[in-house]
């Protein structure tokens, strides 16, 4: 990645707050599963293909339903 980002030669957005949102997103017991493959592909070689696999085939929650709760 590094190799990557001196090849830009700009400002590269994302990897730091890739990196802070997904130990926030732990440490309040958060899911959020879009910054956890984008983390998995930037830090651990996670193929972006099999990121976007697992995004499209992850199971139902009930994310909204619960966001809607506290808006009401």
């Amino acid at each position: 990645m590094e190799e990557a980002v001196a090849g830009v030669r700009m400002v590269v957005e994302g990897i730091r707050t890739t990196k802070a949102a997904r130990k926030l997103s732990a440490g309040h017991t958060v899911e959020m599963p879009i910054t956890e493959q984008i983390f998995r592909v930037l830090f651990e070689g996670l193929q972006p293909e099999t990121a976007v696999l697992k995004l499209m085939t992850r199971g139902k929650t009930r994310e909204m339903e619960e966001v809607a709760a506290l808006c009401w």
